[in-house]
C-alpha cells in the first residue's frame, strides 16, 4: 500500500506544461516575420482567451509564445541602428564576461556606455572584440574607456549571429580601435565573476601543461576560452564537448558526493540530528552544493537543468510525492523557461533534454533479464548518442562516430578522476597551494595519458561526419532515432535505415564536357570559389577570415566538396598566402590530396606542391580553358584566375588585387570580354581602379561579403557602371554559376532557404536557378 501522498502529482499544472511552453517559444521563434507589437498583442489576446476558455494547455503555450515576443521586440528596439554600422564612439566599459582567446586577440561582453558623439548616446550590451590589447590583459569587472567600431548584431550565411545576440542579450557587436584615448578606468570589484576568473588565473598558473590547463578551467568554472582550436576539434571529432565545461553529470556527481558526506556528517551531530532529518538534511546540502558549482560554471542551460530537476527530485522523494520522469523532465523544462524565456534558442537546451527524456526511456526498452551494469551501460550510451545525431545535425551540421567509444572510456575519466582532483584543487588553493598543485599534477598526469587515444580516434577519417543543411535529412534522421531508441521489430529498424539512402552517397553528378560549374560559397567576409569541370576540380582561396584559423576549409569547403563527391583538389590557388588562407590550406590538406597549389604574396617555406604565379600558365581541362597568371609585374603579385568556355565570355577571379595590381591588369589581355568578375576586396571601390572597370565591363559583379548594405550596393552599380541587379553577393548565400559553350554565363540567384525568424527579418538564400534566366536579361552590356 502506498503511502498517503504517493498519488499526487508534482504540480497541479499538466504534465506536459513544460513541453507545451517550450512548443510555444519554437513557434514564436519561427514566426515569418519581424517582431512587433502588434504581434505581441494578438498573442496576448489569445492567452486571455484561452484562459478564460479554460484551455490552459492552450494557455501555457501561448502564454509562452508571447513572453519570447516581448523579449525580442524589446531587444529589436535596443539593438545598435544599422544604419550606423562601423560608427567610431568613445565609451566607457564594464567587462561582464570571462575572456575567450582568439589567436592575438580577447573578445568578451561588456555593459557599453556610449559618450560621443552626443547623438549617439546610449547604454547597451556589445560583444567586443580587442586585437591585441595590452599587458597585463584587461580583466573581468574592470571599467575601460575604450574607442570602438560599432555595428549591428546582424547574421550572415556562416554565422546566425541575430539569433545569438537576442539568446545572449548583445545590443551591438564592437571593436577596440587602437587609440591614446585607450585607458583603464578603475580595477575590478569583487564578485562571482571576478572569483571565476581568479580560479581560471591560478589554475593556468599552477599546471604545467597548456592544454590541461585550459581544459582544467572549463571543468572548474566553465572558463573555455583559452581551449585552443585544435583541443576543440579534437573533442568534437570523438564528440566529448558535453564533457568539456561543467555539465550536468559534473553537476549530479558532485551533489550526490555532498549528499553521502551529509549523511556522515549527521551521524556525528546528534544536536543537528534532533531538529532535522538525515535525507532531508542530506538533499539540502547537496543541492545547495550544486547550486553553488553552477553558480561557478555560469549557469549554463545544462546546468539549470541539473539544478532544477535534482530540487524536483530531492522534494518528491521528501514529500512522498508520485515520481514520473517525464513529468519531472517538463516541470524542469518549465522552470528554465520561467528563468530563461530565450533558452530554445541554445543548442545545450535541446542536447540536454533529448539526453535526458533517452535516458528516461531507457528502462522502458531494457527487460529485466538484460540489466547487466556493462549491458546496461553500453547500450544506454548508445542510445543517447543516436538520438543526439538529429538535433546534432540540426544545430551543427555533423555528428561524432568515434563518439560511442570514446564517451566510454572518457565519461568515467572525466567524472570520477578529472572533475574530483581539479576541485579538490580548486578548493584547496585559496590556502594550500602546494596540496593544489600535487593534485593538478597527478590530473595532468591522467590527462596526458588520454590525450593521445582521443587525439587518435579524432584522427579516424569517420570519426566525424560532416553533412550539408538539409531539414530533410533531420527529419528522417529523427525517424530513425526513435525507432531505433524503442523496443520495435528489427524489421522496422531496418526500412527506417533504408530511408537514409538518399543521403547515403554524395552526389557525383559532374557537369557535361565543356562545362563549368563555379560556386561561389557564401564565406562571410572570405572568399572561397569552388570550380568543377567533369573530370577535374580548382578551388580559389579558402574562406578564411581573421581569426578562423582553419575552420572555414573544415566547416564550409569540406562538406561541400564531400556533398558533390570531390575526392582530390587538382589545383588550389590562393590569390594572395598570408597566415589565414594558409591555416585553411593546412586543413584541408588533413582531409583530401591536392595535387598542386598556386599562390601570389609570399610565402615563406612552402611545401614542395607550392609555385608562385610567375608568368601566365594557360591550360584546357575537359574543353574548360584556365588561364593563371600575376596581377602584375611587382614582385609578391596577387594571382588572378581566367575560366572560360569555349565560344563564350569568360569569368575572372581577382579579389585580391589591390588598386595598383588593378591598373596593371586593365592593360592585359586578361581582363577583357569578362563576363562576371568577382569583384576585389569584398568590392572595395579604391582596389577597383577606373581602369579595370572600362578594359573588364563585366555584365555581372560578384561580391564575396558578409554584408553589402544599399547604399553600399548603389556605390558598387555606380562605379562599375552597373544596374544594382546585376550586383550578386554572398552575404545572404552561395552563388552558383554556370559557364556554357557559346553563351553568357547562367547565374542561380539565392533564394529563401529556410523562414525568417523575429530576430532575423531578412531571409538567409540558397540557389534558385528558376530565377536566374529572367535576372541575366537585365543584366546586359
Amino acid at each position: 500500500m502506498t503511502g498517503a501522498h504517493s498519488s499526487r502529482a508534482l504540480s497541479p499544472l499538466p504534465r506536459s506544461a513544460g513541453l507545451l511552453a517550450a512548443w510555444g517559444v519554437c513557434v514564436a521563434a519561427l514566426w515569418p516575420g519581424s517582431a512587433d507589437w502588434r504581434l505581441v498583442g494578438v498573442m496576448a489576446t489569445v492567452t486571455l482567451i484561452a484562459v478564460v476558455l479554460r484551455w490552459p494547455r492552450v494557455a501555457i503555450a501561448s502564454a509562452a509564445a508571447t513572453v519570447f515576443m516581448v523579449l525580442a521586440v524589446r531587444h529589436a528596439e535596443s539593438c545598435w541602428p544599422a544604419t550606423q554600422t562601423g560608427a567610431r564612439v568613445r565609451a566607457v566599459v564594464q567587462i561582464d564576461s570571462l575572456l575567450t582567446r582568439r589567436d592575438a586577440a580577447i573578445e568578451f561582453d561588456a555593459d557599453v556606455t556610449v559618450l560621443e558623439p552626443a547623438s549617439l548616446r546610449r547604454t547597451l550590451r556589445a560583444r567586443i572584440t580587442w586585437r591585441a590589447p595590452p599587458q597585463p590583459w584587461p580583466a573581468p569587472g574592470e571599467h575601460w574607456q575604450l574607442l570602438l567600431r560599432m555595428s549591428a548584431p546582424a547574421s550572415h550565411a556562416t554565422q546566425d549571429f541575430a539569433r545569438i545576440a537576442l539568446r545572449d542579450g548583445i545590443d551591438a557587436r564592437a571593436s577596440v580601435i587602437a587609440s591614446r584615448l585607450d585607458r583603464r578606468l578603475a580595477r575590478a570589484e569583487d564578485s562571482v565573476l571576478v572569483w571565476r576568473a581568479r580560479i581560471e588565473s591560478a589554475l593556468h598558473e599552477l599546471t604545467a601543461g597548456r592544454e590541461a590547463a585550459a581544459l582544467f578551467a572549463g571543468l572548474a568554472v566553465g572558463a573555455t576560452g583559452a581551449i585552443s582550436r585544435e583541443q576543440w576539434q579534437v573533442y568534437s571529432a570523438t564528440g566529448i564537448t558535453h564533457l568539456v565545461a561543467i555539465s550536468g553529470m559534473h553537476v549530479t556527481l558532485f551533489a550526490w558526493l555532498v549528499a553521502a558526506l551529509a549523511r556522515g556528517a549527521w551521524r556525528y551531530l546528534p544536536g543537528l540530528a534532533l531538529r532535522i532529518e538525515r535525507e532531508r538534511f542530506a538533499g539540502i546540502a547537496g543541492v545547495l552544493a550544486a547550486l553553488m558549482y553552477g553558480v561557478f560554471a555560469g549557469l549554463g542551460i545544462p546546468t539549470q537543468r541539473t539544478l532544477v530537476m535534482l530540487a524536483l527530485w530531492w522534494w518528491a522523494k521528501l514529500s512522498g510525492r508520485e515520481q514520473r520522469g517525464y513529468e519531472v523532465l517538463s516541470l524542469a523544462a518549465l522552470a528554465i523557461l520561467l528563468l530563461d524565456p530565450l533558452a530554445p534558442l541554445s543548442s545545450g537546451f535541446w542536447l540536454s533534454f533529448v539526453a535526458m527524456a533517452t535516458l528516461l526511456s531507457s528502462d522502458l526498452s531494457l527487460a529485466p533479464a538484460q540489466r547487466r551494469w556493462w549491458h546496461e551501460t553500453f547500450v544506454t550510451q548508445w542510445r543517447v548518442t543516436l538520438a543526439l545525431v538529429p538535433v546534432t545535425l540540426a544545430w551543427f551540421a555533423s555528428f561524432s562516430l568515434a563518439g560511442l567509444l570514446a564517451n566510454i572510456v572518457a565519461i568515467p575519466v572525466f567524472s570520477f578522476v578529472l572533475v574530483p582532483l581539479v576541485l579538490l584543487a580548486t578548493a584547496l588553493q585559496w590556502f594550500a597551494t602546494p596540496l593544489a598543485a600535487a593534485f593538478l599534477a597527478v590530473a595532468t598526469w591522467v590527462h596526458d595519458l588520454i590525450w593521445p587515444l582521443l587525439r587518435a580516434l579524432a584522427a579516424q577519417p569517420l570519426a566525424n561526419v560532416t553533412v550539408q543543411d538539409d531539414p530533410r535529412l533531420w527529419s528522417v534522421l529523427m525517424l530513425v532515432a526513435i525507432l531505433w531508441s524503442l523496443p520495435v521489430p528489427w524489421r522496422w529498424r531496418a526500412a527506417s535505415v533504408a530511408c537514409l539512402l538518399p543521403w547515403a552517397w554524395p552526389s557525383r553528378a559532374a557537369p557535361a564536357a565543356g562545362v563549368a560549374a563555379v560556386d561561389v560559397l557564401a564565406a562571410g567576409d572570405g572568399v572561397a570559389v569552388v570550380i568543377r569541370t567533369q573530370t577535374h576540380t580548382v578551388l580559389y582561396e579558402t574562406g578564411e577570415v581573421y581569426g578562423s584559423a582553419g575552420r572555414r576549409a573544415h566547416t564550409l569547403l569540406w562538406p561541400h566538396l564531400r556533398a558533390h563527391g570531390v575526392s582530390a583538389i587538382d589545383l588550389l590557388v590562393l590569390g594572395s598566402a598570408g597566415v589565414r588562407n594558409v591555416a585553411g590550406v593546412a586543413t584541408l590538406a588533413r582531409l583530401l590530396p591536392i595535387e598542386a597549389i598556386r599562390a601570389g604574396g609570399t610565402w615563406r617555406d612552402p611545401p614542395p606542391r607550392v609555385g608562385a604565379c610567375l608568368g601566365r600558365e594557360r591550360w584546357e581541362w575537359d574543353g574548360v580553358t584556365f588561364e593563371l597568371q600575376a596581377a602584375s609585374v611587382q614582385p609578391a603579385a596577387s594571382c588572378v584566375l581566367r575560366i572560360r568556355a569555349r565560344g563564350a565570355p569568360a569569368l575572372l577571379l581577382a579579389e585580391r588585387i589591390d588598386a595598383l595590381e588593378a591598373r596593371e591588369l586593365a592593360a592585359d589581355p586578361a581582363a577583357r570580354d569578362v563576363d562576371v568578375l568577382l569583384a576585389p576586396r569584398r568590392g572595395s571601390i579604391a582596389a577597383a581602379a577606373p581602369a579595370l572597370v572600362a578594359a573588364a565591363r563585366p555584365r555581372v559583379l560578384i561580391v564575396s561579403a558578409a554584408r553589402v548594405e544599399a547604399s553600399r550596393r548603389t556605390a558598387l552599380a555606380q562605379h562599375w557602371q552597373l544596374p544594382e541587379a546585376c550586383i550578386v553577393t554572398t552575404a545572404d548565400g552561395a552563388i552558383r554559376v554556370e559557364l556554357a559553350p557559346q553563351a553568357t554565363a547562367r547565374i542561380a540567384q539565392p533564394k529563401a532557404a529556410r523562414r525568417p525568424g523575429l530576430w532575423r527579418p531578412e531571409p538567409a538564400v540558397g540557389y534558385d536557378s528558376a530565377s536566374s534566366g529572367a535576372e541575366a536579361a537585365r543584366c546586359g552590356n
